[in-house]
């Protein structure tokens, strides 16, 4: 029980920090600002947390590459998507307390206005790719490496997406906007599972391969 109570405080502080600065600070700090507290705060958690996921791409690299661990894995799904929507409902409800707030407003710059669908989702499965060897390759590796590495990839889909590569928590930040835009949801969890699944597949058939040449 105890991982699950982790995850989900791991999940939560995430959404919570992440989203808070690129709601309450992005005009003062910029994409620079934004992606260096992705990776302050990604890096922090994996050195406080190091065995919680925190992003639902490497939930779904691991359920892909073993299928044992589903239960779990399904689980950590769940308390991911609930940790980011209890996190952006209470920054709406602290941004609702501001002069001149328009509910259901919150977080409309998640749109990708400025780019296709296409470019979109070839942008978040590319990252999320390389997101996903990353965990299997090193996911023992430094609170610092995961935080540089946090701070490159945000970097380069914060002027895309304003900041995903984490389905649970754009899901939740869609749901507390007024937006027609309904793919948004839909796309970065299908980036997330494409690239779960590519790498994870890839994984699990290395280990069957190993296995019969033993």
């Amino acid at each position: 029980m105890t991982k699950y109570f982790f995850e989900f405080l791991a999940t939560f502080s995430f959404v919570f920090v992440t989203a808070g600065a690129d709601l309450f600070a992005a005009p003062f700090i910029g994409y620079l600002g934004i992606a260096i507290c992705f990776g302050m705060m990604f890096g922090f958690l994996k050195y406080v947390f190091p065995e919680s996921h925190i992003c639902p791409t490497f939930t779904l690299t691991e359920l892909f590459s073993d299928y044992k661990s589903a239960k779990k894995n399904a689980i950590f799904l769940i308390l991911q998507t609930s940790a980011a929507f209890l996190a952006v409902y209470l920054l709406t409800f602290i941004l609702a307390g501001k002069q001149g707030y328009v509910a259901g407003t919150l977080f409309n710059s998640i749109v990708p206005l400025r780019y296709s669908i296409e470019a979109v989702f070839v942008a978040e499965t590319i990252l999320n790719i390389l997101m996903a060897l990353f965990f299997l390759i090193k996911r023992e590796a430094s609170a610092f490496s995961w935080g540089l590495f946090f701070t490159a990839v945000q970097l380069v889909i914060l002027p895309i997406t304003q900041g995903s590569l984490n389905a649970a928590r754009s899901t939740a930040i869609f749901f507390s906007s007024k937006s027609d835009a309904t793919y948004c949801p839909c796309i970065f969890w299908a980036s997330a599972i494409a690239a779960g699944f590519t790498i994870g597949s890839l994984c699990y058939l290395s280990k069957k391969l190993k296995k019969q040449v033993k």
